[in-house]
C-alpha cells in the first residue's frame, strides 16, 4: 500500500469526496483521507494523507489555514453560499460600515457554524437534520482570526482575505460581518490558500493526479508541520517494528527533546514510525509507514 502526501487544489463544482476519489482510484487503494473539507463551491488547497499517514490527519487538520472569499452583498441564502435560495435581501451600506466593524471579528471569537454544515449534533451531520425539516440550535465555538483585511469592494461584492484557526466557517464570517454592518450576505467564491504552512505551489487539479509524479515524501513536510526526524540504525529496525522499548542507542543522533514528535526514517528515507514525547519518555504513535 502506497503511503505518501498528495496537494490537491480542488476546482469548484466537485465535492471533496469526489476530489479523494481520484486519488484513490489512481492510488488503487481506499486509505486516504484529507485535513480539511471544502465545500462544493469552494476551490483550493486540500492535503491529503495515504496509507499508514492518515494517522498524522488530526494534527495537520489542527493547523491554521487562509484563503479568499467573495461576499455577495445584500442577499443571504439559506446554505450561505451559491448553493442555497435566498432568504433575505437588504440595502448595501457604504465601505465605512464594513470597515468599521472589521475589528469585531479579529482576534478570539464566538461563532456559529452554519446549518448546513458536516457538524455532527447527536451523532448526525447538521445538513441532514436541516433536510429532514428539523430547527437546528448549534451552539457557538470559540475560533480564532488572525488576520482579515478587505481587499477590493464592487457594487455589491467584497473581496476579502482571511487567516484563521481550525473550526472556522468563512460562511459564518460572512454571514455575520454582513449583519454587523447592517446587511446580508453569502460567499459566491471561496478559495483556501494555505494549510499551516503548506500552499498551493505544489498542489494538482484530482484529475491529473498520477502517484508517480504527485505522491510526495512526508519527510519534506515534516518541518512544516513542527515535527522533528531521525534516522534508525537498520539492525534495530525490527525492535522498533515490533514496539519495544524505545532505546536511544537505536538512532544515528539523539532524539530533539525540543520536538513533541518525530518522525523515524530507515536509510532509504522510509518513514517507519512517528514517536510521541510524554514528559522525558518517548512512545510510539505510530509504527509500520
Amino acid at each position: 500500500m502506497k503511503s505518501g502526501v498528495v496537494l490537491l487544489n480542488k476546482p469548484a463544482g466537485i465535492t471533496s469526496f469526489q476530489a479523494l476519489g481520484a486519488v484513490k482510484r489512481a492510488l488503487g487503494h481506499g486509505k486516504v483521507g484529507h485535513t480539511g473539507t471544502l465545500d462544493k463551491f469552494a476551490t483550493g488547497l486540500m492535503i491529503v494523507l495515504a496509507g499508514k499517514l492518515t494517522r498524522l490527519a488530526s494534527m495537520v487538520e489542527a493547523q491554521d489555514k487562509t484563503y479568499t472569499a467573495t461576499i455577495k452583498l445584500g442577499e443571504e441564502t439559506s446554505t450561505l453560499d451559491p448553493e442555497g435560495d435566498v432568504i433575505k435581501t437588504g440595502s448595501i451600506p457604504p465601505a465605512e460600515s464594513w470597515e468599521g466593524t472589521l475589528a469585531q471579528f479579529q482576534g478570539k471569537i464566538l461563532q456559529s457554524p452554519p446549518e448546513y454544515s458536516a457538524i455532527h449534533i447527536d451523532g448526525k451531520r447538521a445538513y441532514e437534520r436541516v433536510r429532514a425539516g428539523e430547527v437546528l440550535e448549534i451552539k457557538p465555538r470559540e475560533i480564532t482570526i488572525h488576520d482579515l483585511k478587505i481587499l477590493s469592494q464592487a457594487k455589491d461584492t467584497l473581496d476579502i482575505f482571511v487567516h484563521c484557526s481550525k473550526g472556522t466557517y468563512i460562511r459564518s464570517l460572512a454571514r455575520d460581518w454582513a449583519r454587523a454592518a447592517g446587511t446580508c450576505g453569502h460567499l459566491i467564491t471561496l478559495n483556501r490558500l494555505s494549510i499551516g504552512k503548506v500552499d498551493l505551489s505544489r498542489a494538482v487539479d484530482p484529475k491529473i493526479f498520477n502517484p508517480e509524479h504527485h505522491l510526495l515524501n512526508v519527510r519534506d513536510f515534516l518541518p512544516l508541520w513542527g515535527l522533528g526526524e531521525i534516522e534508525i540504525s537498520p539492525e534495530f529496525i525490527p525492535d522498533l517494528l515490533s514496539g519495544k522499548t524505545i532505546r536511544s542507542e537505536w538512532f544515528r543522533s539523539p532524539l530533539p527533546m525540543d520536538k513533541e514528535r518525530v518522525g523515524v526514517f530507515d536509510e532509504d528515507g522510509n518513514l517507519r514510525a512517528l514517536l510521541e514525547k510524554n514528559g522525558t519518555y518517548w512512545g510510539y504513535g505510530f509504527v509500520g509507514a
